[in-house]
């Protein structure tokens, strides 16, 4: 027969069991239902008077893609210390929207760091557009090349995103995502444009969940889609050019009608007169838009037909 200590212990033993297997479990069942779900983040790269766009995708079937960077130095200490914390060290794609050092410049950054990168998605645009840019921070053909270069260095595969690319994630019939429309910056229908106008308008679909990506677009092809687009309409836009007015323009917001935006970029600027038009646009359509810059991160969570925001 046992002592009283002893049986004493074995009650607290078993309380202590219990309690460990209902952590367990409840753990379990957090796992599991976080592999249900599509997760697109929008990390926030934009800090002082500089913008950048960085936009994670984790698929439920362990699959994780990139889409941008941020410049080299705000993805060593903004992008980079999140993706490690997250435990993000391999990425299946990454996806550069358009040749600007604020969309690429952190691709040297995340292989330095040890971060593996299966294929890199980067067209290298027209010279005539590039070489119409003259500020510190635009078109740059020789960086633009040195940046493959470097990827393809390390093994990383290079692929481009011309209109009417379908990437698909393994066993996911649920995920399409396809680029719409991509344009060289010199053939186009409207005729020589910016790099902003060379950006990658990718569409996803996760479920009956659609995601607009418009990258950087502009005035002369964001007019061109606005009449002759097509398959532009989404739930969720991330909206072009960081916010700013000069980007497309609000009958290509008509055409898109989404329930939510989202601005890679500056608090500050997104309240600015040189947003005002835009902004003017959602708020008189009461469409809610997150800035990344107010968070560190804005997580969009997407199961079916069902989608959740929360930001960190």
């Amino acid at each position: 027969m046992l002592n009283k200590p002893s049986k004493y212990f074995l009650v607290i033993l078993a309380g202590f069991v219990t309690i460990v297997l209902v952590v367990m479990l409840k753990a379990a069942n957090t796992a599991q239902t976080a592999d249900e779900n599509f997760v697109w983040t929008i990390i926030n790269v934009s800090h002082g008077d500089r913008t950048g766009d960085a936009h994670l995708l984790q698929m439920p079937t362990g699959e994780t893609w990139l889409i941008d960077t941020g410049f080299a130095d705000l993805a060593e200490y903004m992008l980079l210390p999140y993706l490690q914390e997250k435990g993000v060290i391999h990425l299946d794609k990454l996806l550069i929207s358009h040749a600007h050092r604020n969309h690429y410049g952190g691709i040297h950054v995340l292989l330095n760091a040890g971060i593996t990168i299966d294929e890199l998605y980067f067209d290298i645009p027209h010279a005539s557009p590039c070489a119409n840019e003259d500020w510190a921070m635009g078109c740059d053909l020789e960086h633009v090349r040195n940046a493959r270069m470097y990827a393809a260095q390390r093994g990383v595969a290079l692929n481009n995103l011309a209109s009417g690319t379908r990437l698909v994630t393994e066993q996911n019939s649920d995920f399409n995502f396809r680029v719409l429309y991509r344009f060289d910056g010199n053939n186009t229908p409207v005729g020589m444009t910016s790099i902003n106008d060379t950006s990658a308008i990718m569409r996803m679909e996760v479920g009956e969940i659609s995601v607009l990506f418009p990258g950087d677009l502009g005035q002369q092809i964001g007019e061109y889609l606005a009449v002759e687009g097509e398959s532009l309409n989404a739930d969720l836009l991330s909206i072009p050019h960081h916010g700013v007015s000069v980007s497309a323009p609000n009958d290509f917001f008509d055409r898109v009608s989404p329930e939510f935006g989202f601005v890679s970029g500056l608090n500050s600027l997104w309240n600015s007169d040189r947003a005002k038009r835009i902004k003017d646009y959602f708020v008189a359509h009461k469409i809610p838009v997150y800035v990344s810059d107010q968070y560190r991160a804005i997580r969009v969570e997407i199961n079916n037909d069902k989608y959740t925001i929360s930001t960190e």
